[in-house]
C-alpha cells in the first residue's frame, strides 16, 4: 500500500514538474511552431534561390563556353582572307550567342525569361564592342559596296551574317512554352512587352511559345524603337535593355543595315557572273566590261564555265531579298539609301532580254526557272529605283 502511494506521489510530482508553468509551456510550443514555419519558409526560399542560382550557373557555364567559342570564331574571321570563309566564321559567331541557345529551365518562368532578356542585351553589347576594331576605318564613311580591304570585308561579313538562325533554336523555342497566365503577369509584361494580341489567341491556346529570333531581329526592333523615342512616341524608359543598347550605338547598327543593303547586291553579282574568276587582271577586265557593256548572267550564257541551276538562282534571289529588306528599313528610319554607283551600272548593263522575250513569246511563265527569272528582274528594279 505504501509502495502504491509512493508511486502515485512520484507520478503526480513528475506531472507537476513537467507542467510547472502551463502558460509558458503553451507559449514555448507556439514559438516552436513559429520557428518551424520560419525555418520551412527559409528552406523554401533557399530551394528557390538554389534553383535560380543553378539556372544562372548553367547560363554562366554556357556563356563561358560559347563566349570562348565566339572569340575564336571572330579571330578566325579576321585572319581569314577569303570573304566566303569570313562569312562562315561570322555565321558561327552569330549561332553561338546565348539567346540563340536559350531554353526554359527548371525555375520560375519569370526568372527564366529574365535570363533570356539579359542574353539579348549582352548579344547587342558584345557585337557593338567586337566591330569597333574595324568600324572606324575610312571605308565605313562611304560604305562602298565594292570595297575589298580586310577591315571592310570583316565588317561586311558580320553584316551579312546577323540574320543567321541557329537551327537548334527552332527546337528549343518550340519546347519553350509557358502558361498564358504567366505571360500576362504584370512583371513579365513590364520586362518583355510581348504583344498579346499578335502573340497568342487566348480563345484557342493556353500556352505562349517563344518565337525564334536572330541578332538582326534585335537590331531591327531596336532601331525602330529608337526612332519612336527620337520622334516622341515613346519615352526612353519604355525601352527594353537590348533596345537601350541599340540606342547607345544607333549609328553603328544603322551602318550594319546599310552594309546589308549595299553589299548583298555585290555578292549576287559575283554569283551571277565571272567577275570573281581568274587572277587580278582577269577580274579587272571582267569588271570593266560589265561596267560599260551589256553582259549576260551565267544562267543565260552556255559558253561560261558554270551555269546556274534553279537552286543557285533561288539563292541569288534570297540575297537580293535581304538587300531589299535593308533598303525598306532604312527608308522607314528616314534615310534615302542609294546603291553604289558602280554596282548600279553593272546591274543596268545586265541583259535579261532572252528570258524576257521567251516569256513574252510564250505568253506565260513556262516553269519554275522562269518564275525565278521574273522575280530576279523585279528585285533588281526595286533595288535600283
Amino acid at each position: 500500500m505504501k509502495l502504491k502511494l509512493l508511486l502515485s506521489q512520484i507520478l503526480i510530482s513528475t506531472f507537476l514538474v513537467s507542467c510547472e508553468n502551463p502558460m509558458r509551456t503553451m507559449r514555448d510550443m507556439k514559438n516552436t511552431t513559429a520557428d518551424v514555419a520560419a525555418t520551412s519558409k527559409a528552406m523554401a526560399t533557399r530551394v528557390e534561390n538554389t534553383d535560380r542560382n543553378s539556372a544562372n550557373l548553367g547560363i554562366l557555364m554556357t556563356q563561358g563556353n560559347t563566349s570562348d567559342f565566339r572569340d575564336k570564331q571572330f579571330d578566325n574571321m579576321v585572319a581569314e582572307k577569303d570573304f566566303n570563309g569570313k562569312a562562315d566564321y561570322a555565321g558561327k559567331f552569330m549561332y553561338s550567342m546565348e539567346f540563340q541557345v536559350w531554353a526554359i529551365s527548371g525555375i520560375k518562368d519569370y526568372d527564366s525569361i529574365a535570363l533570356l532578356e539579359r542574353a539579348r542585351q549582352e548579344a547587342i553589347i558584345e557585337l557593338a564592342k567586337k566591330i569597333d576594331v574595324f568600324y572606324m576605318k575610312d571605308f565605313i564613311k562611304k560604305l562602298d559596296g565594292t570595297e575589298s580591304d580586310q577591315a571592310a570585308l570583316n565588317f561586311f561579313a558580320i553584316a551579312a551574317a546577323v540574320h543567321r538562325l541557329n537551327p537548334k533554336q527552332i527546337v528549343l523555342r518550340k519546347n519553350a512554352n509557358i502558361p498564358f497566365e504567366n505571360i500576362i503577369d504584370p512583371a513579365v509584361q513590364e520586362m518583355t512587352r510581348i504583344d498579346l494580341d499578335t502573340a497568342l489567341d487566348v480563345f484557342t491556346q493556353t500556352r505562349y511559345t517563344f518565337p525564334t529570333e536572330t541578332v538582326l531581329d534585335l537590331i531591327v526592333q531596336g532601331l525602330l524603337k529608337v526612332k519612336d523615342v527620337n520622334e516622341g512616341r515613346i519615352s526612353r524608359s519604355e525601352l527594353r535593355p537590348f533596345e537601350i543598347e541599340v540606342l547607345k550605338e544607333e549609328l553603328k547598327f544603322k551602318r550594319i543595315i546599310e552594309a546589308r543593303f549595299k553589299f548583298f547586291p555585290a555578292i549576287a553579282l559575283a554569283r551571277m557572273s565571272k567577275i570573281d574568276e581568274g587572277g587580278f587582271l582577269s577580274k579587272l577586265v571582267s569588271k570593266a566590261k560589265m561596267l560599260f557593256f551589256k553582259w549576260e548572267p551565267n544562267f543565260l550564257n552556255p559558253e561560261l564555265s558554270k551555269n546556274m541551276n534553279n537552286m543557285e538562282l533561288a539563292y541569288v534571289n534570297e540575297i537580293l531579298a535581304h538587300s531589299l529588306k535593308a533598303k525598306n528599313l532604312l527608308i522607314e528610319l528616314g534615310d534615302k539609301p542609294v546603291i553604289d554607283s558602280k554596282i548600279e551600272k553593272i546591274y543596268n548593263n545586265m541583259d535579261l532580254s532572252k528570258i524576257q522575250n521567251r516569256v513574252i513569246k510564250a505568253g506565260y511563265i513556262e516553269n519554275n526557272q522562269d518564275q525565278l527569272f521574273i522575280k530576279l528582274d523585279k528585285q533588281i528594279n526595286e533595288l535600283l529605283k
